[in-house]
């Protein structure tokens, strides 16, 4: 039962991205926990539902963070670059932050090097797969990736 579920679950997030998949899975959850909560208030037992309220608001955090990726599945993305273990091209704005100096700064438009203190950073992360990887990786990967 346990390999139908993983399958499913695979074929979601292929099919639909992570976002959409977590959504979907976000409002199954809702349903089961208003079931559980009816349930608990039919039989009169308190820690069912204090059971129930817990599950809710592992929904309710699902549920944010799906709105979170959403949001950076619209964001504008730049071209020249991609990540090497996701082959997504990276957010176009200020969503890398300084170790040093604590400013944001688009790693992709300054080449991995703060504007504001200068400093130069090995690898940058992807936003969206979390990997870090050096500015020629990126790079070579979206030549790689035209061809």
């Amino acid at each position: 039962m346990l390999e139908y579920l993983t399958l499913f679950l695979i074929v979601m997030v292929h099919e639909f991205g992570h976002a959409r998949s977590l959504m979907a899975v976000v409002v199954i959850g809702f349903a089961g926990v208003a079931a559980l909560i009816g349930v608990a208030l039919w039989l009169r037992m308190p820690w069912f539902g204090i059971l129930s309220v817990y599950i809710l608001m592992n929904c309710w955090r699902g549920l944010q963070q799906a709105r979170a990726l959403l949001k950076l599945a619209k964001l504008p993305r730049r071209d020249g670059f991609a990540c090497p273990t996701c082959n997504t091209a990276p957010a176009v704005g200020a969503y890398w932050v300084c170790n040093s100096c604590n400013q944001p700064f688009d790693t992709f438009l300054r080449l991995a090097a703060c504007p504001n203190c200068s400093k130069r950073f090995s690898a940058t992360r992807c936003m969206d797969c979390g990997r870090l990887h050096s500015m020629e990786e990126w790079a070579s990967h979206s030549l790689m990736a035209r061809a």
